[in-house]
């Protein structure tokens, strides 16, 4: 097993998750959904990283396990973005939906109507930023984590 194909592995599951949750819920913003989908990413890495000091016989230092998981997460961040962007050309409604959920998600919170489209005018100005650094952001502190606790539960011999 490579971090390589951890990560694609990995990745490949963030991708059907993301998948089946965009159609299950049709838009709507579920973020305890969202929530699963990274800890099931999480889960896999720290899976992935157990699974890779098995096959070294316990050997390997914590630091060695955690840089197999974080190297994974590398594979894992460049391949969905990759995905989200791809996503985003092939749907271009979800550059327009984005703002109206942003607005959704503020419904309760004490903001004027000029606030809002203030908050909606820079969502739809800083699109690609926000998806591509919200993405890479998102993945890098999951997989660190999933990383950390694949490399404190592997086995180790002295």
């Amino acid at each position: 097993m490579t971090h390589v194909r951890a990560g694609l592995l990995v990745a490949g599951i963030a991708i059907v998750l993301n998948l089946l949750l965009t159609v299950a819920l049709r838009g709507q913003a579920v973020p305890l959904l969202g929530f699963l989908q990274l800890a099931a990413v999480a889960g896999a890495l720290a899976f992935f990283v157990r699974r890779y000091a098995q096959q070294q016989g316990g050997r390997l230092p914590f630091g060695d396990l955690f840089a197999f998981g974080f190297k994974a997460t590398a594979v894992v961040t460049l391949i969905f973005v990759a995905f989200a962007i791809i996503t985003a050309l092939a749907m271009p409604q979800l550059r327009e939906q984005l703002p109206e959920l942003a607005q959704k998600q503020m419904g309760n919170n004490q903001l004027t109507d000029a606030q809002r489209e203030q908050i909606s005018g820079m969502t739809q100005k800083y699109f690609w930023t926000f998806l591509i650094a919200g993405n890479t952001m998102t993945y890098v502190i999951t997989g660190a984590i999933g990383s950390l606790i694949g490399a404190a539960i592997a086995p180790r011999k002295n």
